[in-house]
């Protein structure tokens, strides 16, 4: 992918957090300043259980700004190069892992916003769609006077809209990162579980242990418990809001 006077860098990243399936056999960390990606194979990754003192987006002020047809909700904060995360579906700006937004903001001015018709932002009257989604988010980045490209994390259908997003506004994007997402077509591989139990999942009707098994390996679950069950009382008490 590459546009006139500068070029775009892709990186795909899979990143050990809840929602997202992870390969048993590596585990790919995507190096964003050095724009280089390191694969450790067959290692045992244990995530950080303390999820106290850490950036907590639901005492960050949410503020508003009117774009197109909509007023969309965002917290911007942080240090450094922008980075704007797009979230999945029925996804809110506040479920993002705590310990990712809190290594992040040391060195990045994060954007975290909610899409047309979730969370803070209104639904608007136009029909939705990922083209419209892209475009609802290249407009809050001219309503915020963003000129410089910025980079951009998508995760699951929000990895969808920052595809488009650089395909239509590559002037826009420095590094794209797809997170948990696809490509969309017959080129797309999808998780290697059940039918019935991916019907459940999709509809949010899965038990606890369903969502789990089909998202992880049973090794980085049994070695990980304790943050597991944190970060599932964190989403659930996020729900409840």
């Amino acid at each position: 992918m590459s546009r006139k006077g500068n070029t775009t860098s892709v990186l795909i990243v899979t990143i050990l957090l809840l929602l997202l399936l992870i390969p048993s056999s590596a585990m790919v960390i995507a190096n964003t300043v050095l724009d280089k990606t390191t694969i450790a194979s067959g290692q045992a990754i244990k995530m950080n259980p303390n999820l106290t003192n850490l950036i907590t987006t639901q005492n960050i002020l949410a503020k508003k700004v009117h774009v197109g047809d909509i007023d969309i909700a965002y917290k911007m904060f942080g240090k450094g190069e922008v980075l704007v995360f797009i979230p999945g579906s029925s996804m809110t700006m506040d479920e993002w892992e705590p310990n990712v937004l809190n290594r992040l903001a040391s060195n990045h001015t994060l954007i975290l916003f909610d899409n047309r018709g979730i969370g803070k932002t209104t639904a608007g009257n136009k029909t939705w769609s990922i083209e419209q989604f892209a475009i609802d988010t290249a407009g809050l980045l001219d309503a915020l006077n963003i000129e410089k490209p910025v980079d951009v994390l998508g995760f699951s259908l929000g990895g969808s809209i920052a595809q488009e997003l650089t395909l239509m506004h590559p002037q826009k994007v420095d590094k794209l990162i797809l997170y948990a997402s696809n490509c969309g077509g017959k080129s797309t591989i999808p998780p290697q579980i059940s039918p019935t139990a991916m019907k459940s999942m999709m509809s949010g009707n899965a038990s606890k242990d369903t969502f789990l098994s089909g998202l992880f390996p049973k090794e980085w679950l049994k070695a990980n418990a304790a943050y597991v069950q944190k970060f599932i009382s964190l989403m659930t008490s996020n729900t409840k809001r």
